[in-house]
């Protein structure tokens, strides 16, 4: 029956039907065989991204919904224009292409370039061809794809010897091509996060990255004959192709009304307009859908949970009686797994169609007799609310099974320390000689054999040259502040006397933690239920989908507070990444078992944010929440504290005020810190001793270097969110000198594509100055004001002005630095970045990026004046660090630039100068080991000479090779990394999985590599066994020197290894070892 509505005329205008009823029309005009494509026009890119969703639900192809989205006005959008491509490219190709192509009213008015013209400077490359690697590098240059270093980002390529990584902009994900001279031996796509392989693949299509030239090639041109138009909110995409025409300055014959003049023009095309009115000299018609009577309207019942679960049981068995009875088809589109099991359990293997297919709403089709002919329920109809999963875009023409970078890396475990590039020019710190300065990687002859070193350079010109096989011994150094550091000298005493101080001090620091460590471990708290009342529930109404690293870490929260110690968790994760779910699901398990939350945040805007993400999230429950902070009057700050005296309040949210001599609570549970970073070293002292009291979650996106590395001791547990939501997008950082014509532009780019911006000038004095100047500059532009001196009504009026979309630009100080979430918000602009700490400019950034699309972060510098070394150093981090998941580095780059400071408290701070805090912390690492009674991590320390090996790394070629040729990793910044990882290996898993790592990266390891990796083998079993030199002499024989004597066989005679070729000769001088 909708067919028959749908075609019974050519022109036809219908009411826009309910949920996803528009994207079930278009669904149905898709498989009639008379209609080759369906073009489907919304108003907004965001209506765009809902439509894309709800169409993906209902075609049983995901190829058979092509977006078309709008291309980002300020510059190249490889991966837009891509999407683009491949719709027209199908259009071309295929005569009946059956398909649905959504676009938005913005993208309509944008050409593109010519599919054929693109098509022909394409190229294929399957495994077994020719295609030549020099040639094949020429092309992805005269492309417009951008060499890096490594790939995180479509348009990207970067070269490691025979294996070139490249993002084409239309893929999922990289792919990695390895040659064998001019031949392609083998593809494989690969994870950016962490470089390594997830599949193979026999060929991979590449597309131009840019595409130079005018734009000539428009979407409606392209629309086939008999082909069905859906103008879904048609008066809606006629206001908004205006608005962007003049703000974009499209010429009179590229807009709205010239396409729609030239497509009636067309009489084989069916056109339907969605909505009221209807267009004049249209046929009216009444498709036959009907509402959903679920639960997504029970917004008065949400404090009811009682109620919304009767009424959802209601619902399902309503809808049973409709498949028994009048044989309604019943179809349930669930978000999530999880709730998919939860429903099929209550539903009882009832004969219905159910799976994971995210619906924007449900609705019924009926028949002309008034019964139900099927039924699409939501989420939301079930449960009150749905997740927003983002846009699901379909699989390429060269997609196998996508596989998203969110699906295939989930690490939520702190890792135990964090690589730290050594460049020339750094400090360092060598174990045995202290502190130098880095010179750089040489080729050098010692005892009449070449090989690799580094060069230290110390007091007095002298120099210090460390074989590679030693890079473990090398690391950055950072100090505790800014004063001048003295280079220690190779024959002096000063470094082994403040060694041995420092050890000794680690000594005593070691056994103050683990003596806190101890009195919360005797203290027994409350062990929480990991299961409470109506948690499934709440967790179904999370309107996102959690990511695989979120569901990790809230399992792991779940499992401290089942516990019946105190828990100290930090989750550490960027901004957007899900942390304040996590500390949501923890303050919901705590209040529903009759235990209060504090929630402790660094400002008041962020105060208010919490407490209305937290209210909103939890008004269908029996929870009530309070509010301490400047924006409420002292009536409600007084009422709020007795509350929480009282046990009225059941979670208190609030600012530095919470933590001051005299609150009290009836009985706290639970402590939420956010932003722990920004608080002082006072509240932080009163947080110690709450933390042998109640369970603390400490949340950070760039943790204070102390924390951070208080985790990698082993003194606190960590957890490290590092998977991005799946539509995330890594903001684009632009360091740039201030000019009207900059701001201008980036202004009006953003607010062309339906966004916002926020723009930051961290003084009140001259800031209604700059709102004067931004208002002549774009005097059509709606800008709002908002800095700490406003009354806290005021500003929480502008904020809530701003959320709403009554101001196109946000003028603020740093009022707006942590946790404000506007998804639309994604131009960030930031007055005088110089002035900025590496931390604020990160929060800065973390502000937009948050709603899937493509954001930018223009770090303003004044145009004439010349900026510090430190400020040069910081803005150059924060390029470095500009792809997902950045914080820790941040932090941890932040410390090198400013210096540790008092992080392990003052007495410790002097030990910190003296020998650095990376070897600082290596020292307390290994005392906390040795202090609970367990193996200390192994260190490896063991000088190899075996004169029958070649360690030449320019000659490793040869059969006695044993070094990493040039010609496999060339870059000196990768071969000193490599160096230190493999010299860092203590087991025989650590060498595998770096060997597995490196053929994956670079390609298969030459013979050479390969010997290398045997010498490190060598190397491990001699540490395990206490021998610390292997030496082999010109007649044979083989020393190992434990504790300064050789070691000999049961026989007491010294050993001699066997072998005729060099590979022999190291397997048995292996086996020799571990007979020792």
């Amino acid at each position: 029956m909708l067919r028959q509505v749908l075609l019974s005329n050519s022109r036809l205008a219908f009411p826009e039907p309910p949920g996803a009823g528009a994207a079930a029309v278009a669904e149905a005009l898709r498989r009639d065989p008379h209609i080759p494509a369906v073009f489907a026009i919304l108003p907004t890119p965001i209506a765009l991204e809902a439509f894309c969703n709800d169409a993906l639900a209902f075609c049983p192809t995901p190829s058979g919904v092509h977006p078309y989205p709008m291309l980002d006005l300020a510059e190249e959008d490889p991966e837009a224009a891509a999407a683009r491509f491949s719709a027209l490219n199908l259009l071309r190709r295929v005569q009946t292409p059956r398909a649905i192509v959504a676009t938005c009213a913005q993208a309509l008015l944008q050409p593109s370039p010519d599919p054929d013209r693109t098509e022909a400077l394409s190229q294929t490359i399957a495994v077994g061809e020719s295609p030549g690697l020099e040639a094949f590098l020429g092309w992805l240059a005269d492309a417009g794809y951008v060499r890096e270093r490594e790939v995180y980002e479509p348009g990207r390529y970067a070269v490691k010897g025979g294996i070139v990584d490249v993002w084409p902009p239309a893929a999922r994900l990289p792919s990695r091509l390895e040659f064998a001279g001019d031949d392609v031996e083998s593809l494989r796509d690969f994870n950016p996060l962490d470089q390594r392989s997830v599949r193979t693949r026999p060929s991979l299509k590449l597309a131009p990255a840019v595409i130079r030239g005018a734009a000539t090639t428009m979407l409606h041109e392209a629309i086939p004959d008999h082909a069905a138009i859906l103008w879904i909110g048609h008066e809606e995409i006629a206001f908004e192709a205006e608005a962007f025409a003049q703000n974009a300055g499209v010429p009179v014959d590229g807009r709205l009304d010239a396409i729609r003049r030239a497509l009636d023009g067309r009489t084989t095309l069916r056109q339907i307009f969605v909505g009221d009115p209807a267009p004049p000299e249209c046929a009216f018609a009444t498709p036959p859908f009907a509402p959903v009577n679920g639960l997504a309207a029970a917004d008065a019942h949400r404090h009811d949970p009682d109620f919304m679960a009767s009424q959802r049981r209601k619902l399902v068995a309503e809808c049973l009686r409709l498949h028994k009875d009048e044989k309604t088809s019943l179809h349930f589109c669930l978000d999530t797994d999880g709730i998919l099991g939860h429903l099929r359990a209550e539903l009882a293997a009832a004969p219905v169609d159910l799976r994971v297919a995210p619906l924007s709403g449900g609705f019924a089709i009926t028949e002309a007799d008034g019964r139900t002919d099927a039924l699409f329920l939501a989420q939301s109809d079930l449960y009150g609310r749905a997740k927003r999963p983002g846009l699901r875009l379909p699989p390429r023409e060269d997609d196998e099974a996508p596989v998203s970078p969110g699906e295939v890396a989930a690490q939520t475990d702190m890792p135990e320390a964090f690589p730290d590039a050594i460049a020339p020019g750094d400090l360092v710190v060598h174990l045995e000689y202290g502190i130098g300065r880095f010179v750089g990687m040489e080729e050098r002859e010692t005892a009449g054999r070449k090989g690799e070193v580094l060069c230290i350079a110390y007091a007095r010109d002298a120099k210090l040259y460390v074989p590679v096989s030693n890079a473990h011994l090398v690391s950055r150094y950072h100090g505790a502040g800014d004063a001048p550091v003295k280079l220690h000298s190779l024959s002096g005493r000063r470094w082994a006397g403040e060694k041995a101080l420092a050890d000794a001090a680690v000594q005593t620091l070691a056994i103050q933690m683990l003596e806190t460590q101890a009195r919360r471990k005797q203290l027994h708290g409350f062990a929480f239920a990991p299961e409470t009342p109506y948690l499934h529930e709440f967790e179904a109404s999370f309107p996102y989908t959690e990511t695989p690293g979120q569901a990790a870490c809230i399992e792991q929260v779940k499992a401290d507070m089942d516990s019946p110690h105190p828990m100290d968790r930090l989750v550490c994760g960027d901004a957007g990444y899900g942390k304040t779910e996590v500390a949501i699901r923890a303050a919901f398990i705590c209040a529903m078992q009759g235990r209060q939350v504090a929630v402790l945040v660094p400002t008041t805007v962020l105060a208010q944010q919490h407490y209305d993400t937290f209210r909103d999230r939890m008004a269908a429950y029996p929870i009530t929440l309070a509010l301490h902070s400047r924006f409420c009057s002292r009536q409600q700050r007084e009422a709020a504290l007795e509350g929480a005296a009282s046990g009225a309040v059941d979670i208190l949210i609030g600012t530095h005020g919470l933590i001051q001599p005299g609150i009290r609570f009836k009985d706290l549970g639970l402590v939420v810190i956010d932003e722990e970073q920004r608080f002082g070293v006072k509240h932080k002292e009163f947080l110690k001793t709450v933390r042998l009291m109640v369970d603390v979650l400490t949340l950070s996106a760039t943790p204070i270097p102390r924390t951070l590395y208080l985790g990698i001791v082993g003194a606190r547990d960590l957890s490290l969110l590092q998977t991005p939501p799946r539509e995330r997008v890594a903001t684009e950082t632009k360091i740039v000198r201030r000019s009207d014509e900059l701001v201008k532009q980036a202004i009006l780019a953003e607010i062309n594509r339906g966004g916002q911006v926020f723009y930051l000038h961290n003084r009140v004095l001259t800031i209604d100055r700059v709102h004067d100047h931004l208002r002549e500059l774009l005097p059509h532009i709606r800008i709002g004001v908002g800095h700490g001196q406003m009354p806290p009504s005021q500003i929480e009026a502008v904020m809530h002005d701003f959320a709403a979309g009554r101001y196109d630009v946000l003028l603020s100080t740093t009022i707006v630095e942590s946790g404000i979430d506007i998804p639309r918000a994604n131009t960030i602009l930031v007055d005088r970045a110089d002035r900025f700490g590496i931390a604020d400019l990160y929060q800065l950034r973390g502000r937009v990026g948050r709603g899937g699309v493509k954001a930018f972060a223009y770090f303003m510098i004044p145009p004439d004046s010349v900026i510090g070394t430190d400020a040069r150093e910081r803005l150059k981090a924060l390029q470095q660090h500009a792809g997902l998941g950045a914080g820790v580095g941040l932090a941890m780059r932040d410390l090198g630039i400013r210096g540790a400071g008092n992080l392990l408290g003052a007495e410790q701070s002097g030990h910190i100068a003296a020998i650095g805090f990376n070897l600082y912390c290596q020292l307390l690492r290994r005392a906390i080991a040795r202090l609970r009674g367990e193996r200390p991590p192994l260190f490896v320390n063991v000088d190899v000479a075996l004169p029958f090996l070649d360690t030449d790394p320019s000659a490793a070629d040869g059969d006695a090779a044993a070094a990493l040729p040039r010609a496999y990793m060339a870059e000196d910044a990768r071969r000193l990394e490599f160096h230190r990882r493999i010299a860092e290996c203590s087991s025989e898993a650590e060498i595998q999985a770096l060997e597995a790592e490196t053929a994956d990266r670079f390609g298969a390891a030459p013979e050479a590599l390969r010997r290398l990796f045997a010498v490190a083998r060598c190397r491990i079993l001699a540490a395990e066994r206490g021998i610390g030199r292997v030496e082999l002499d010109d007649a044979g024989t083989l020393f190992l020197f434990r504790d300064g004597r050789a070691c000999r066989t049961r026989s007491g005679a010294l050993p001699r290894p066997a072998g005729r070729t060099p590979d022999e000769r190291l397997a048995c001088i292996a086996a020799i070892i571990r007979t020792m």
